[in-house]
């Protein structure tokens, strides 16, 4: 069955960042490319499914384009170019600019949500009032702490007061898009009731807001542009707070602790990044090589690397990339010792080598607040390079 997409756009803003510069041409080491946000998408549709376009084969089509995009060049995830193959890696990375500390407040007159003809005819009988709850992300497909949130569902009201529902998003760039939007919490399916895309340097400038939440245009009669319609209003609150990294003399847990009596609110006190580089002379059995990675309650795993010829060597991967997880009080308060960066080279489920395991104590009082990994795997030349980095934070006085 013949089935193609040709004429394909990505619509949307789009970032570059280069580093590092060299004294050399090509004068940049490496280019990494980004979207700030979701992209619209454009394409033509041809063959069978060019009868299908407004159906279900265009739909799911777009729902996989649109994650394949969110796992490779929607922030805080980039495209890396090494411009100089030599280049290290290292020297490519930048962390992230801050955390945007959310607070989302109230709704004011919430609209009915649209809902199936069976739910609309109940809650018309009932007379009853939505039962709100507000999601926040930043990238698609994103799910983890630092970038998503959900607050606990408010029932039967258009007004919801929201109770301390506050989040700390880790902020890659200040044009950062995210996401909010509320929906209403129903015994069959949540309908959205509006949604609204706000940067964080417009969360951060305005300090308070009130977020007009927007449903799908309406249609237009005369020919005009559609006006999309009105589903209520958000109050949400937000703060910046920089990060620093841990100063050469290093920085205690105690330390860390005191952040948040200093910042009265404020749920983390620090980042932790894990860079994960390449490992050197796996076994020749070795076919998939992956890193696992485990902080307190986050886990995160690197992609697998198969051997492609002049592409990639499984027997010697280079997986280059960095993970972040925001630092918690209630982390520190377990103990130093029971705190620690695990990082475990995996083969299609089985471990290869020994997990390394970097504790935090060591971490804090580390020079920089950096500990490099160079952990022997086995035998010989068998070795796993890593970076951990720890992050403190700072709030510059308004």
């Amino acid at each position: 069955i013949p089935l193609g997409i040709r004429h394909v756009k990505l619509i949307g803003r789009v970032g570059m960042l280069m580093k590092p510069l060299m004294a050399k041409l090509p004068v940049v080491g490496a280019v990494q490319i980004a979207f700030y946000s979701k992209p619209d998408l454009a394409w033509d549709l041809t063959g069978v499914a060019a009868v299908a376009e407004i159906g279900v084969i265009e739909s799911a089509l777009r729902g996989a384009v649109q994650s394949v995009l969110a796992s490779m060049l929607i922030l805080p995830h980039r495209m890396l170019v090494k411009l100089d193959p030599l280049v290290d890696y290292y020297q490519c990375c930048v962390p992230p600019e801050g955390v945007l500390r959310l607070k989302i407040e109230r709704g004011y007159e919430l609209a009915p949500s649209t809902r199936s003809t069976a739910s609309s005819f109940i809650n018309r009988i009932a007379d009853s009032e939505p039962d709100p709850y507000v999601i926040v992300n930043i990238s698609e497909g994103q799910d983890t702490s630092p970038y998503f949130y959900q607050t606990p569902t408010i029932s039967n009201t258009k007004n919801p007061e929201f109770q301390n529902c506050v989040h700390d998003f880790l902020i890659h760039d200040r044009d950062q898009q995210l996401t909010v939007t509320v929906y209403d919490s129903d015994y069959s399916w949540d309908a959205v009731i509006g949604t609204v895309e706000v940067s964080a340097r417009e969360l951060v400038d305005g300090k308070e807001m009130l977020l007009e939440l927007g449903t799908a245009a309406a249609p237009s009669i005369d020919g005009t542009d559609p006006v999309p319609n009105v589903a209520g209003l958000l109050h949400v609150s937000a703060s910046w707070f920089e990060l620093t990294k841990i100063p050469s003399s290093g920085i205690s847990v105690t330390d860390l602790q005191s952040f948040e009596s200093k910042h009265s609110g404020s749920l983390t006190c620090g980042m932790i990044r894990c860079t994960v580089n390449r490992a050197t002379g796996l076994d020749v059995e070795v076919r998939s090589p992956t890193v696992k990675l485990q902080f307190s309650k986050e886990t995160f795993e690197t992609p697998a690397v198969s051997t492609v010829e002049g592409v990639s060597d499984a027997q010697n991967p280079r997986w280059e990339v960095e993970f972040d997880t925001l630092l918690m009080k209630e982390n520190t308060q377990l103990g130093s010792d029971s705190n620690a960066v695990e990082l475990q080279v995996m083969d299609q489920g089985r471990p290869v080598g020994s997990p390394c395991v970097v504790s935090l104590a060591h971490l804090l009082s580390s020079p920089s607040g950096t500990v490099e990994v160079h952990h022997p795997l086995g035998t010989g030349d068998s070795f796993l390079n890593a970076r951990v980095e720890a992050y403190s934070l700072s709030q510059k006085e308004s």
